[in-house]
C-alpha cells in the first residue's frame, strides 16, 4: 500500500522517510536474527564467531544504513521522493562503505606483507577482522536509536564517532606493537599513515562529495 492510499484510508499523513524507515527496520531485524543464529552455532568457539564472514558483511551493511539515515536526518542529503529511490540511495552508501573497507583491507595486507612475515600478516588480518566485527555488532545501538527514537540523531552520531575512534585506537596500539617487535622504524610508520590511514579517508571524502553533488544536481533537475 502506497503512502497516498494509506493517508486516504486513515487520514494520517505518512512521510516517505517513515516508509523507508520501516523497510530498513525490517532489514536490520533480519540481520539481527541471522546474527543470533550465527552466534548460536558458534557458541562454543567465540574466536571463530568474530571471524565469521557474515559479521563482516553485517558491519558494512549497518555502517551504510547508519550513514544514509544520519545524512537524511542532518539534511546533508535531501529525502528522495520514493521509497525505491531511498533504498537505492542506501545501497549506494553501502557500496561506498564496501569499497572503502576493501581498500583498507588491501592496504593493511600490502603494508604488513612488506614489513612482516606471512604468519604475522595473517595474524594481524585476523585480529583486524575480529575487532572490526566486534565494532560492527555495536552498531545495532545507533541504528535502532535513529530508527525508533525521534530526535536521537546527535547522540547516535556522537556514539558512532566515539566507537569508531575507539576501534581505530586499538589498532594503532597494535601497529606500534608491530613496529616495536620488528624494529622497522620511521619508514614503516610513514608508509602506514599515508597508505592505510590518510589515503582511504581522502578516497572516502572524494567519493561522498561526488555523491552529494550528484544528488543535489539530480534534485535541482527534478
Amino acid at each position: 500500500m502506497n503512502g497516498n492510499a494509506f493517508e486516504r484510508f486513515t487520514v494520517v499523513p505518512v512521510s516517505d522517510l517513515a516508509h523507508t524507515g520501516d523497510v530498513l527496520f525490517l532489514i536490520v531485524i533480519a540481520l539481527l536474527s541471522v546474527m543470533a543464529i550465527v552466534t548460536r552455532l558458534n557458541l562454543g568457539s567465540p574466536e571463530n564467531l568474530f571471524k565469521n564472514g557474515f559479521l563482516t558483511v553485517q558491519t558494512i551493511l549497518l555502517t551504510g544504513i547508519f550513514i544514509f539515515l544520519a545524512s537524511v536526518c542532518c539534511s546533508l542529503v535531501q529525502m528522495p521522493d520514493t521509497v525505491g529511490y531511498s533504498l537505492g540511495l542506501t545501497v549506494i552508501f553501502i557500496v561506498i562503505t564496501l569499497i572503502y573497507c576493501l581498500f583498507k583491507f588491501g592496504i593493511y595486507r600490502w603494508v604488513n606483507a612488506l614489513f612482516a612475515s606471512k604468519e604475522q600478516t595473517e595474524m594481524f588480518m585476523r585480529m583486524y577482522q575480529k575487532w572490526f566485527n566486534i565494532w560492527g555488532a555495536t552498531l545495532y545501538i545507533p541504528v535502532f536509536c535513529i530508527l525508533l527514537i525521534k530526535g536521537s540523531i546527535f547522540i547516535t552520531c556522537i556514539y558512532f564517532i566515539i566507537s569508531y575512534i575507539a576501534f581505530r585506537v586499538i589498532f594503532l596500539f597494535r601497529f606500534f606493537y608491530i613496529i616495536y617487535t620488528k624494529n622497522t622504524g620511521i619508514l614503516f610508520f610513514c608508509l602506514y599513515l599515508c597508505s592505510a590511514e590518510i589515503a582511504p579517508l581522502i578516497f572516502l571524502y572524494e567519493g561522498l562529495t561526488c555523491l552529494y553533488n550528484n544528488i543535489v544536481i539530480s534534485t535541482l533537475w527534478q
